[in-house]
């Protein structure tokens, strides 16, 4: 850079001499570079994309080579063996599987679902990387057989189970989520207490509490038209988890104080996002280097420190209630055990029910007569915007309930169910052998007319019964709303969860008129979550 000058001036004399010139011309060199960097960039994305989409279409073409194959050459005689391999599904690739399968990798769910059961049947074989072989089963006896019959084992979260694994000094198990058979039974049987109605009832208090203090939130915003609703909701969430697990108030309800949980909340929101990634995405994580490894460290990392500072403090000053309580007087886990299983709690939560809170307002704002009826009932119960909900007027609310089961039952979070067979079953005649991973589509299941009646339509009524005990619709399948799992490995947080979601839920729609100005567009990613922001009108209530 300094050539053109003569060799008589000497780099200090020329930087004291010529500043501006040598910022322009580094500024131009900047400039240069940077562009040159995004240019390669698009190029290698360019690239990418081209051999990417050479790769779909090469498969959809060998796909419909090898169907006309089979066809033409079939002898019309039934297969010899009906074992896993004689499954219906698309033709799989080395290495790849079926996950390059466009018509089975559409975003909604729903669509892919019913692609599926259109081109195979109601019982698919799909496969992973590395060829590994997943059952997709959509008929409702086969779903009720599997879960009925499965095991204590299911589909670890892998990039959480080897960050632990390679974490000693923090943890001594993969958690909750990811234990299988006995070391699972310890977590479990350490919170047993929160399988109690009566337990979970005496929280009902507290979460009104919560949720009033939500409500005045809303108020003080000063506007009729909030654009991100669902960070609002997250936190709400957040700090409701917070008082039942640890049985403090984190003061995280106001998005406008920046407190150190928001950290926190931050954080969960990124974690899950590089959780979906490396579940869902070309898995290099696991054998380079990579972004989507990176973040997750960076952010699980984060919450850890935050919640073993908050757990140490009230094991030193032993002010430890709530759930906490319970978990640090269990014999059977370690401290690391302990405070993992706290936070994991916390986590699991926060965005399940900060998605099925939206999605119930969603569909209840969406239907006119739905929301004036509930807000009767609401009156009923709640005479005015203030009145407390507590364990006694929340067992009062039948039609809320029904509007909640229906939206769970319409566009459940966990649409699906994996688990591993305990032992060889048989599924449509198919041979199934033991720890095949069969994934249980129970909401394609609930969307069938042979299931329920008019299966795409919100009819909250269709939970009610007749004064005889008997239901109000017919086909009316109750026990595939999976939406909480089932059996052995069901969800442990469901009854706080339903309450929560409960009591929400009725306080906001006794304050106000919620508005969604636009569609509910969903995105299935490990869970089924609304896209993001979502933005909602609202309208104070007169009485």
């Amino acid at each position: 850079m300094y050539r053109s000058f003569p060799m008589t001036t000497s780099r200090s004399e020329f930087c004291l001499s010529q500043p501006k010139f040598t910022t322009n011309m580094e500024s131009a060199y900047i400039r240069t570079l940077i562009h040159s960097l995004i240019q390669l960039a698009n190029n290698i994305f360019f690239i990418w994309s081209t051999i990417l989409e050479c790769c779909h279409t090469l498969y959809d073409e060998s796909e419909k080579f090898i169907k006309g194959c089979m066809k033409n050459g079939s002898s019309g005689g039934s297969a010899k063996g009906k074992e896993l391999r004689d499954i219906p599904g698309p033709y799989p690739l080395p290495f790849f599987g079926t996950t390059l399968s466009r018509s089975l990798g559409s975003g909604d769910l729903n669509i892919s679902n019913e692609v599926s059961v259109r081109e195979y049947g109601t019982i698919v074989k799909l496969e992973h990387y590395w060829n590994y072989p997943l059952v997709f089963v959509y008929e409702a006896d086969d779903i009720e057989l599997v879960l009925k019959t499965a095991s204590f084992y299911r589909p670890e979260m892998e990039i959480v189970a080897r960050h632990r694994r390679t974490r000693p000094d923090r943890y001594d198990t993969v958690g909750i989520v990811n234990s299988q058979g006995e070391e699972w039974k310890k977590f479990r049987t350490t919170i047993s207490t929160i399988h109690q109605n009566a337990y979970i009832l005496s929280y009902a208090s507290s979460c009104d509490e919560i949720v009033t203090d939500f409500i005045q939130v809303i108020r003080d915003l000063g506007t009729t038209r909030i654009e991100n609703f669902d960070d609002l909701i997250l936190r709400l969430t957040f700090e409701n988890s917070s008082k039942f697990i640890l049985n403090k108030r984190m003061n995280s309800l106001d998005p406008r104080s920046i407190q150190k949980m928001d950290v926190f909340i931050h954080a969960s929101h990124q974690y899950f996002k590089a959780l979906q990634v490396s579940m869902y995405g070309f898995p290099t994580w696991k054998y380079f280097p990579s972004k989507v490894w990176d973040l997750f460290v960076k952010y699980e990392n984060e919450m850890y420190d935050i919640f073993a500072e908050l757990i140490e403090e009230d094991i030193q000053k032993n002010t430890a209630g709530g759930l906490l309580k319970n978990i640090l007087n269990s014999e059977s886990l370690s401290l690391k055990d302990k405070k993992t299983l706290a936070r994991d709690l916390i986590l699991a939560a926060m965005e399940p029910i900060q998605n099925s809170t939206i999605i119930a307002l969603h569909w209840i704002s969406r239907h006119p007569t739905v929301d004036q009826k509930l807000y009767q009932e609401l009156k009923e119960i709640l005479p005015t915007k203030s009145s407390k909900l507590n364990e006694n007027s929340l067992q009062q609310l039948p039609y809320l309930k029904a509007c909640i089961q229906e939206s769970f039952r319409i566009t459940p979070t966990t649409p699906n169910l994996a688990r591993f067979t305990e032992t060889e079953m048989q599924l449509q005649n198919f041979r199934i052998p033991p720890f095949t991973l069969v994934v249980c589509q129970y909401w394609f299941a609930c969307l069938q007319e042979t299931n329920f009646y008019c299966p795409k339509a919100f009819i909250p009524e269709r939970w009610l019964v007749n004064s005889d005990g008997e239901d109000r619709f017919h086909p009316h399948r109750a026990r595939l709303q999976y939406h909480f799992g089932f059996g052995r490995r069901e969800c442990p947080g469901r009854r706080f969860a339903f309450q929560e979601i409960s009591i929400t839920v009725a306080k906001i729609l006794r304050n106000f008129k919620i508005i969604f100005p636009k569609e509910l567009g969903l995105n299935y990613c490990f869970l089924q979550q609304p896209s993001l922001p979502i933005p909602i009108e609202i309208i104070e209530r007169s009485d």
